[in-house]
C-alpha cells in the first residue's frame, strides 16, 4: 500500500481495532491507490466544476496534460449537451447529473431508494454521477420525471430516509460500536446529508429536464 509517500507490506489486518499493520516494502512497484475514503464536496465546488467545463478558456495553472484532459472533457460535455441537460438515456439505465454536494447527493440516493427506486454510484462517480434502472425498457423520460416528482412530493422527511438506511451503512467512526443506533442515525442526519439542499437539488433535476431538447423529443 501507498501511504506518506512510501510504499508499505501489509503484514495483519485487524477488523476489530480497525488497524493494519506494516512494515517497509523492500522490492515494491509504485501502485495507483485510489482508497475508499471520499471528501466531502460543497455544492458550489460541483457548479465551479460544470462552469469550468462549459467555458472555452483555459487555466492558465494546467500543464499539458492536464489542458489535455479538460479539453476532452469539454469536447464530451457538448456532445452530450450537459450545460442544460441533467438525466441522460443511456442504454436501459436512466443517468442523472446532480451538480451539486456530496451531502446533497447522498441524500438523493437514499431517498430515491426509500421511495423504491434503485439508485447506485458507479466506482469513483460519486457525488457526480447517478444511475437508476428503467422501470421498464420503453419508459419515456417524462414518465420517468413524474417518478421523480412523486419522490419529490412524498411528504417523506429526512428521518423517514435515515430510518431506511442500514445501520452498519452509517457506522463510519471508529467507537460507533458503543453509541447507540437511534444517536448514530441523528448525527447522519446532521452531519451526513443536507435535506434542504437535495429538495432544491431533486426540485432542478426535474424542472431541468422537463425543458431539454433531449425531452421534446422523447
Amino acid at each position: 500500500m501507498l501511504l506518506l509517500g512510501r510504499l508499505w507490506e501489509v503484514k495483519e489486518v485487524l477488523p476489530d481495532k480497525q488497524q493494519v499493520l506494516v512494515i517497509p516494502a523492500k522490492e515494491a512497484h509504485a501502485v495507483l491507490f485510489l482508497g475508499t475514503g471520499i471528501l466531502e464536496t460543497h455544492p458550489r465546488i460541483a457548479q465551479r466544476v460544470r462552469k469550468i467545463l462549459m467555458q472555452n478558456e483555459m487555466p492558465s495553472y494546467l500543464a499539458k496534460e492536464g489542458q489535455a484532459a479538460l479539453t476532452g472533457a469539454r469536447i464530451l460535455s457538448k456532445e452530450l449537451e450537459l450545460e442544460n441537460i441533467q438525466v441522460l438515456d443511456i442504454y436501459e439505465k436512466w443517468v442523472i447529473l446532480p451538480w451539486t454536494g456530496s451531502r446533497s447527493a447522498r441524500t438523493i440516493q437514499y431517498w430515491l431508494q426509500t421511495c423504491g427506486i434503485k439508485t447506485e454510484f458507479p466506482l469513483m462517480l460519486f457525488p457526480w454521477v447517478l444511475t437508476t434502472p428503467k422501470a421498464s425498457p420503453n419508459e419515456t423520460k417524462m414518465q420517468f420525471l413524474d417518478r421523480l416528482t412523486n419522490v419529490l412530493e412524498s411528504g417523506l422527511r429526512v428521518e423517514d430516509v435515515i430510518r431506511d438506511i442500514p445501520i452498519d451503512i452509517l457506522k463510519v467512526h471508529k467507537f460507533d460500536e458503543y453509541i447507540p443506533d437511534e444517536l448514530i442515525r441523528t448525527r447522519a442526519g446532521q452531519e451526513w446529508l443536507d435535506w434542504e439542499q437535495a429538495k432544491l437539488d431533486l426540485q432542478k433535476i426535474i424542472l431541468t429536464s422537463k425543458m431539454d431538447k433531449q425531452n421534446v423529443t422523447a
